[in-house]
């Protein structure tokens, strides 16, 4: 196999830029959705009502979970395919944010938080 067989035509290259990029600015996007999102879950009439401690773990559950996922996914891409991995965490990025979108309360939230953190994780390696 020569190093021409493995070159990707420009438009294919311009589609895999793409995607890459749209995943990362998806994660940039919800970081920052969180942060202007704080006072209205710390609302209790308008909002979830969440403690102080409470939105700190929303906040820290996907630090958390992002950076201890971070080197088991590279391996996973690594093991069964970079593609593959990064469909599985936009999957799961995915049907995070809904949760979390629709949560009912804080301890829902940081849960949903934390699986976006893995799905985060999960998009980075590629």
């Amino acid at each position: 196999m020569t190093v021409r067989d493995l070159s990707f035509s420009h438009s294919r290259q311009r589609r895999v830029l793409s995607v890459l990029v749209l995943s990362a600015v998806l994660i940039w996007i919800d970081t920052t959705i969180l942060g202007i999102a704080l006072e209205h879950l710390a609302d209790p009439r308008h909002g979830l009502g969440a403690t102080p401690g409470e939105l700190q773990w929303a906040v820290g559950s996907y630090a958390l979970l992002f950076a201890t996922a971070l080197f088991a996914a590279g391996a996973l891409g690594d093991r069964y395919g970079h593609r593959t991995i990064l469909v599985a965490g936009l999957a799961a990025f995915g049907a995070a944010s809904v949760w979390a979108a629709w949560a009912g309360d804080a301890t829902s939230l940081i849960l949903a938080r934390g699986l976006m953190g893995v799905g985060g994780a999960m998009i980075m390696p590629t």
